[in-house]
């Protein structure tokens, strides 16, 4: 992710935070997903 905003793709590093949604145990957590979401705009 940091190579793609170093060369000012952010979209594509902004689509990066997808990846990263879960707390331990691998649960889903809502408020996140929703603050990666609003990041892509």
């Amino acid at each position: 992710m940091r190579q793609k905003l170093n060369r000012g793709e952010y979209a594509n590093a902004a689509n990066e935070l997808l990846r990263w949604m879960r707390a331990k145990g691998g649960l889903k957590l809502q408020g996140l997903v929703k603050r990666r979401q609003y990041y892509r705009l």
